[in-house]
């Protein structure tokens, strides 16, 4: 694997799905080449088929779920700025569509898309010629970015319970560094508990507060390495009550202490 580059193809015949709900420095390309999948991006929920990519900007949570069939197909790409700064100094505003997170490919396009995927996962898993790489890298971003400038549909989940559970999502994105309790959100949002909970669940893919430690958790990468902010401070910042439990949760969610990912970077 390429330190700023990894594509990879998957065809999942089960309802076993991304076992570690993530958000990590890369950006990443998520395309749909069969099936259906819900995907919960930050403060929504996408319904995919066939033809659809999925641009999930660096440090964004993210999670995928299936729907009632759970066989799919995708392809899945993990890059870094690194990788395409030849590209970025000529256009610097080449990730923009990122912002948008989701672009339904027109069928009468797919097959170009899907030839540039397979031509980049070929070269990856045999020649691996860097050069390649980051030319079949570069005509995709370009590709997608006038793509997504011409067709502007999305399809969201939509529902009154979504869409309730939706409103609960965007209430700790702004609040993750209160003292937030299943009790508070049921009274808040005029749920009872025990619903919240299997409905949060159900949406997003997370418990409540596993996103809620998510959430804290990424807030906190940030202050580590764009601030000098000593550890107590940076988990009063996010909503701890303690540093040991800060650390603990930290290291449960990004795999090394808070200490040695400040000194990794």
């Amino acid at each position: 694997m390429l330190n700023d580059f990894e594509i990879e193809l998957c065809a999942r015949k089960n309802t076993k799905l991304m076992p570690k709900t993530h958000f990590h420095d890369a950006y990443e390309l998520y395309y749909l080449l069969a099936g259906n999948i819900q995907y919960f991006i930050e403060d929504n929920v996408y319904i995919l088929k066939k033809g659809d990519m999925v641009c999930i900007p660096s440090k964004t949570l993210h999670k995928t779920q299936t729907l009632k069939c759970p066989d799919h197909t995708r392809i899945l790409i993990y890059f870094t700025k690194e990788f395409i700064k030849e590209f970025l100094a000529y256009n610097p505003n080449l990730l923009d569509f990122f912002q948008k997170k989701f672009i339904s490919i027109p069928k009468q396009k797919q097959e170009k898309i899907e030839n540039i995927l397979h031509t980049m996962l070929n070269e990856y898993q045999q020649k691996r010629d860097i050069i390649m790489l980051k030319s079949l890298m570069g005509e995709l971003l370009v590709t997608l970015d006038r793509y997504s400038t011409e067709n502007e549909a999305f399809r969201t989940l939509s529902d009154v319970k979504s869409d309730k559970i939706l409103e609960v999502v965007r209430y700790i994105n702004q609040e993750y560094a209160s003292n937030i309790s299943l009790d508070l959100l049921s009274k808040k949002f005029y749920m009872c508990p025990s619903y919240l909970s299997r409905s949060f669940k159900k949406v997003t893919g997370f418990t409540y507060i596993e996103y809620l430690n998510k959430v804290r958790i990424k807030q906190a990468t940030y202050l580590l390495l764009n601030t000098t902010k000593n550890i107590t401070t940076i988990a009063e910042e996010v909503g701890f009550s303690s540093a040991n439990h800060f650390c603990k949760t930290f290291k449960s969610i990004v795999g090394i202490s808070p200490l040695k990912y400040r000194k990794s970077f």
